[in-house]
This record gives structure tokens, sequence and C-alpha cells, in this order.
């Protein structure tokens, strides 16, 4: 059974993962973890609960650090799992000072872009190929409802008090 590991240490790194992460839960053929311990939020697990996700599971700091996971999905940089097949990165945002261009990137098997310029920044940083197969565009997962039809519009307009024409 596939042993997957979420890391995050506050609500927004949780939602950059929320949709894939429902994709995969309740599956019975993943056994799903969480790492991660936020400033005031509580830990990881605390934190996808909030989001509706009921029974999630912190993996203890020993296992996070030594046990064999076949994936780790997180949109910070940290990287507290030692032993990993898959590494994902699934950013929270785009950074015009690029932060994100760092040596500490590469410890990722794969990166979920958020486009092209993404994609050629990391290159032209010279931490990854133009050719490696991890560098991924799939756009910025925390904006999907705006576009897929998720969110009924005229309940959110009406929710902000806006005038739907």
């Amino acid at each position: 059974m596939p042993e997957l590991l979420f890391f995050c240490k506050a609500p927004m790194n949780a939602v950059m993962f929320e949709r894939p992460l429902r994709r995969l839960w309740g599956d019975p053929r993943f056994n799903i973890h969480f790492t991660g311990e936020g400033r005031g939020h509580g830990s990881s697990a605390h934190i996808v609960r909030q989001l509706g996700f009921d029974g999630a599971r912190q993996a203890s700091t020993f296992a996070v650090r030594w046990k064999p996971w076949d994936a780790y999905i997180s949109s910070d940089i940290q990287m507290p799992a030692r032993r990993v097949r898959r590494a994902v990165q699934i950013f929270h945002g785009v950074s015009f000072k690029g932060k994100m261009f760092t040596p500490g990137i590469q410890r990722f098997t794969d990166l979920f872009l958020v486009g092209e310029d993404m994609r050629r920044r990391f290159i032209k940083h010279g931490l990854f190929p133009e050719d490696h197969p991890g560098l991924h565009k799939v756009g910025m997962p925390k904006l999907d409802a705006f576009f897929d039809g998720s969110l009924d519009r005229s309940m959110v307009l009406r929710d902000l008090g806006a005038d739907p024409v």
C-alpha cells in the first residue's frame, strides 16, 4: 500500500493540496499521514481536519524521518522526510523576488509549476536541466475553484452584497 506524507504548517499549505487530497481521501489503496507543526495553527493533522478530513493522522517525528515514504507532498521548501521515493512541491505562490530559486528545491523530484515562466527561471538559475521530467506546469491549484464551475457566481456575489449585473 503506498505511503503518502503531506506537509503543512498553516492552513494555506493545506489549501494547496486540498483538491488532490480529496481525490485520494478514503481510497483504501493509500495510507495517508501528515507532518508539520504550525505557529499557532496546531498540528498538520489538526489543520486538515478543519477542512473536513476526519481521521487525519499525524505521523510521528521518527516515522517522518526514517520511514520509507512513497510520496511526500508539500507547498513549503521544508523536507523533514529523509527516505522519500517521490517528493512533490506544490508552490503556494509566485515569488518575483526569486526566493524559490534555491538549491534546496532540488530535493524535490517533481515541481508543480504555475506556468512556463517559472519553468524557464528554474532552468536559467541552473537548478534543473531543460529536459527534466519532473517539471510539471499545472497552474495555481488554489485558483481552480474560480474556473472549474465549483463556485456558484450568484451565491458568491449575494454573500458579498455585490450587484450580480
